[in-house]
């Protein structure tokens, strides 16, 4: 993962169980699974969340100065919860569900 990624997942990390694990596509999109066993599905893991970055936010993360990009992963992390109350790890849907981080996300 990028640096910026890097810093939005520890924003954010504890939003999920601890087991859960973050990936960077070459899209930049970010991929958030854990697993979630089950006696029939013991490799089962969570339904997929898809966090995609405009690339607005991703410019104006990338040139601000560190204690500003701390704050603005810190507002984004409070839009990501509030998204979250609709995620249902247990859904086994195709299509991930999809959390968009922009410049409103991050508090601009």
């Amino acid at each position: 993962m990028d640096a910026l990624r890097r810093e939005f997942w520890s924003a954010i990390s504890a939003l999920f169980p601890k087991e859960a694990s973050a990936t960077q596509l070459d899209s930049g999109v970010m991929v958030i699974t854990y697993p979630m066993p089950t006696e029939t599905r013991p490799n089962r893991l969570s339904h997929e969340v898809s966090v995609v970055f405009e690339q607005r936010a991703v410019s104006e993360m990338a040139a601000s100065e560190p204690a500003d990009r701390g704050r603005l992963a810190s507002n984004a992390a409070k839009s990501v919860q509030r998204q979250l109350k609709t995620y249902d790890p247990y859904d086994e849907g195709p299509k991930p569900f999809l959390i968009i981080v922009d410049e409103v996300s991050m508090g601009r």
